[in-house]
């Protein structure tokens, strides 16, 4: 990492750290996800067998992340676009790298902020309750490490919309659409279980994925998957902005 990176790092971090709506999302984002645990809690009296966060993150987790995802990300390239900051990106002595990993880390830091305090709701049950949740530490922890990478990739790709277009609304379309194909897929997994595109279709699903995980199944595909589309996206962002430094 270069010096750069680190003083673009830390001008990402602090626009979107010292933007309002920055806050906004959060406050909203925290009492959302604190009444769905809450109403959680309710569903267990129904389906006993399954602890909290085994019906959070089957459920509720998927409409959080399609809405976070896309609102987080739209504004990365596309804000950028919009101010015509992005002729100072383009010709100040900043690698395309730079700007692309550091836009990445900074979006991706605020998306482990929004996730991070809902890791506590857990263990604050257990204690309020009296150790009446069954909780499995090795499980929950699964479930996070996938919330980690699953995020990276949606938010690399999130970005990598952002950079195609100044609209930020039609960026937010473009990852909520491509978010919720690669869902629709692992929907067909479920349909289609006999199928000999079934294999494929379980490898890609985010379903099946988090499916296992949260029983406490690892599997390094998943890993090797969304790190490998993380990876994948970033250089395609790469590319776009040097492709657009080339036109400049």
């Amino acid at each position: 990492m270069t010096s750069a990176f680190f003083i673009q790092l830390r001008r990402e971090l602090g626009a979107i750290f010292n933007s309002p709506m920055a806050y906004v999302i959060f406050l909203c984002y925290t009492l959302i996800i604190g009444y769905i645990f809450y109403t959680n809690i309710q569903e267990m009296e129904i389906a006993p067998r399954f602890s909290a966060f085994q019906i959070f993150f089957s459920s509720w987790f998927w409409i959080c992340m399609f809405v976070v995802v896309p609102l987080i990300t739209m504004r990365t390239y596309s804000d950028e676009y919009k101010t015509g900051t992005i002729e100072l990106l383009l010709t100040a002595p900043v690698g395309d790298w730079d700007v692309v990993m550091s836009k990445f880390f900074a979006t991706f830091v605020f998306y482990i902020t929004l996730w991070a305090p809902t890791a506590t709701y857990m263990f604050v049950f257990q204690w309020v309750s009296g150790g009446q949740l069954s909780l499995k530490v090795p499980e929950l922890m699964l479930c996070y490490l996938l919330v980690c990478i699953l995020g990276s990739f949606f938010v690399s790709f999130g970005m990598f919309t952002s950079s195609l277009t100044k609209n930020q609304a039609l960026s937010a379309f473009l990852t909520f659409c491509g978010m919720l194909t690669l869902f629709f897929i692992g929907l067909m997994s479920l349909r289609m279980p006999d199928s000999k595109f079934t294999p494929f279709i379980e490898y890609i699903s985010c379903i099946q994925h988090m499916s296992n995980f949260i029983f406490g199944i690892f599997d390094s595909r998943p890993l090797v998957f969304y790190l490998s589309g993380t990876a994948l996206f970033l250089a395609l962002t790469q590319r776009v902005m040097a492709v657009k430094k080339l036109k400049s």
